[in-house]
């Protein structure tokens, strides 16, 4: 299973990366670090289960912002496919972080840290990328300058945002489902970052 799946492959893959808004001051509230990592627990279980849901795998958690790719292990989809599960993951993680505001106990946390609720920031992007075993624990994950990006982009999302590369909404152009297709972005912008040679070109994914 190893050598037949998770050998290192070089493949244009989608990449999802989503961050939780104002997690720091949300930390504040809630005051000691058991009670942060049992908020966390709570979103990223139901963050988790929607990639695995439309048939992205788990990268990995950095602090509160969760990793996803759509393609590996197995690259079954075409490169629309993978476009359309990427956006399709951050509609249901956007509508399920807000649907958290909901909760009393999350409502409260929210307001006393002058929120006007649970938001998360997503950043997408399609890009090709070394996806295998690495590192010491030989943990699956991905390397390519479209990770870097996607982590840029990310955290220039706002409050309840999503920012979409442009070879995502190209991609999608090529979709059959007219609720993709009827999706509306905003303009393309371009947006230098730090460390990444060439400006991000992004639209913003409108509700």
């Amino acid at each position: 299973y190893a050598t037949r799946y998770l050998a290192s492959r070089d493949e244009e893959v989608g990449i999802l990366f989503a961050d939780i808004n104002g997690f720091t001051r949300l930390c504040e509230q809630l005051e000691t670090p058991a009670r942060i990592g049992q908020f966390v627990d709570r979103w990223s279980e139901r963050m988790v289960a929607l990639l695995w849901k439309h048939g992205g795998v788990f990268d990995k958690m950095v602090g509160d912002c969760i990793i996803g790719l759509f393609g590996p292990p197995f690259f079954q989809m075409d490169r629309c496919a993978r476009a359309e599960a990427l956006v399709r993951a951050a509609r249901d993680m956007q509508r399920a972080t807000a649907e958290l505001s909901e909760d009393p106990e999350v409502r409260a946390m929210c307001e006393r840290a002058g929120m006007e609720g649970l938001g998360v920031a997503v950043g997408l992007n399609l890009a090709p990328t070394l996806c295998g075993l690495f590192g010491p624990n030989q943990d699956y994950t991905g390397f390519s300058t479209g990770m870097n990006q996607t982590a840029r982009l990310q955290s220039l999302a706002g409050f309840r945002q999503t920012l979409v590369m442009a070879p995502v909404r190209e991609a999608l152009e090529a979709s059959t489902d007219p609720t993709l297709r009827a999706l509306a972005y905003g303009p393309l912008t371009e947006t230098p970052v730090k460390n990444v040679a060439r400006p991000l070109r992004h639209h913003r994914l409108e509700p």
